[in-house]
């Protein structure tokens, strides 16, 4: 499962689906049915025209970030004058490349992630950093080499708990409840993922304060030139928000069976 619902979604995508329906196009054209085509041809790029710009998309992802806000310097209200004993990250991606230090084999979001979970340890003098993630397309549990990670910029290793068993966020959450149990815990994550991330884990008995990063939108003061033009990272916005939707809707489906099955 875990396997068929990201390449669902690489399917699904903008850019895949465009460029299914051009080639779709062109052989339909090639074996002269103009008509329908013409369709394929025009709606692939209707596709590239309106994700590439980002319309809609853009203020669906800003929307979904804002729901947990930043924690800046000052802090939100709930980390005034609290102490937390666990600062949890959660997993995403890397490339095992033996070439490569343990942070440069960290994805975007992922590196991300660890940075925001060291910042907020510094200020947590007692806490100690949870990393999870366990084996996806990669061989290597995402665990590990972000515990490595950590090492490697300065975590004392007695401050890392490393757990490389859960493959997606609702396992993070049960295999996270016999450390974290009923108490209030720091959760660390993309800000798109934030809002499904602690839904899961509040499903699950657990209180966790929401501390987001690797945030896709942010507010420029001056836009640069390329905004005039589709691009590709408007496509993958498409991309994440369909990811979130579409993992929203088995995690209701999932719910839903649990609840009749009882």
């Amino acid at each position: 499962m875990f396997y068929l619902s990201r390449a669902v979604v690489e399917l699904l995508a903008p850019f895949s689906f465009s460029l299914i329906l051009l080639i779709l196009a062109f052989f339909l054209l090639v074996f002269r049915k103009v008509r329908l085509g013409t369709l394929f041809l025009a709606l692939a790029l209707f596709l590239q025209i309106f994700f590439g710009y980002g319309f809609l998309v853009q203020q669906r992802v800003v929307d979904m970030e804002a729901i947990y806000p930043a924690v800046t310097e000052a802090g939100p209200q709930e980390f005034k004058g609290k102490q937390f004993n666990y600062i949890v990250v959660l997993g995403s991606a890397h490339v095992s490349d033996s070439r490569l230090s343990a942070v440069s084999q960290l994805g975007v979001a992922s590196l991300y992630r660890l940075i925001e979970g060291v910042r907020l340890l510094q200020l947590q003098p007692d806490a100690k950093l949870v990393v999870t993630g366990g084996v996806g397309y990669d061989p290597v549990a995402n665990a590990l080499v972000v515990g490595r990670a950590a090492e490697s910029i300065g975590v004392p290793k007695e401050r890392i708990i490393v757990e490389n068993r859960p493959r997606d966020t609702r396992q993070e959450a049960e295999m996270l409840f016999p450390l974290l149990g009923k108490e209030e815990f720091i959760l660390v994550t993309s800000a798109m993922h934030m809002p499904r991330a602690m839904q899961i884990f509040q499903d699950h008995g657990m209180h966790p304060i929401a501390a987001p990063t690797d945030y896709l939108m942010k507010q420029e003061v001056v836009e640069p030139p390329g905004r005039l033009f589709p691009s590709t990272a408007n496509l993958d916005l498409s991309r994440r928000i369909l990811y979130e939707w579409l993992a929203e809707q088995w995690l209701f489906i999932k719910k839903t069976v649990e609840k009749f099955s009882q």
